[in-house]
């Protein structure tokens, strides 16, 4: 569809421009953008104004500059592999979210607004349950959780996010623990596995990204 659009919008007379998808998706993040076509043309339309460097040759063009389709192809071929790999990525954390849910009835979600963000896959896998976070002394969950943001996480808020994950996991633990000490041990060794698993799934996506670019 994008090729064929792109050629009838050019024999109409209009100047068209190509743009990665990939920056796209990250830029109307930046921008908070709802999800319809109105926002989506907006964010596009922000982008080649504040990054004209992004702009590409039309596909006509391109395809004249490849004539054997190598580049095409290989690019199908990674497009493909993305797209199998997010689909993988997807299911991956809708399972996490449902043992998190069970391990942590619904207060994980206060600790991390993204289940698969790299301090939060630090974290689940150091301390996948309230046993193994309740266990632990604030400043080391504190401490994990700035080291394994990247710096995206500051002194002060890993600080008060490590007081408020252990307070949880100290009172899971009181109220739930008496009857059934070994509740979480399960949910424990999945909860990790899954985290692997998301860790090898984002380190696999970022790489394919850079090919795609």
């Amino acid at each position: 569809l994008g090729e064929a659009l792109e050629c009838f919008l050019s024999q109409a007379g209009f100047s068209v421009v190509l743009v990665s998808a990939l920056k796209v998706a990250r830029f109307k993040e930046a921008l908070g953008a709802d999800a319809n076509d109105l926002q989506d043309a907006e964010a596009i339309a922000r982008l080649v104004m504040v990054q004209p460097d992004l702009a590409r040759s039309a596909t006509r063009v391109l395809l004249e500059g490849d004539p054997d389709g190598s580049h095409h192809l290989r690019l199908r071929r990674l497009s493909r592999r993305y797209e199998r790999w997010m689909k993988d990525h997807t299911a991956a954390c809708n399972e996490l979210h449902a043992v998190l849910r069970m391990a942590w009835l619904a207060d994980y979600q206060r600790f991390f607004s993204h289940v698969d963000g790299v301090a939060a896959l630090a974290f689940w896998q150091q301390y996948p349950t309230p046993a193994e976070a309740s266990q632990a002394e604030p400043q080391t969950i504190a401490e994990l959780l700035k080291r394994s943001s990247r710096g995206r996480i500051g002194r002060d808020a890993s600080n008060q996010k490590a007081v408020d994950v252990h307070s949880t996991a100290r009172l899971m633990v009181l109220a739930l623990g008496g009857k059934n000490p070994h509740r979480w041990s399960s949910w424990a060794q999945e909860i990790v596995l899954l985290a692997r698993h998301l860790v090898h799934l984002n380190d696999n996506l970022h790489r394919l990204r850079e090919q795609i670019e």
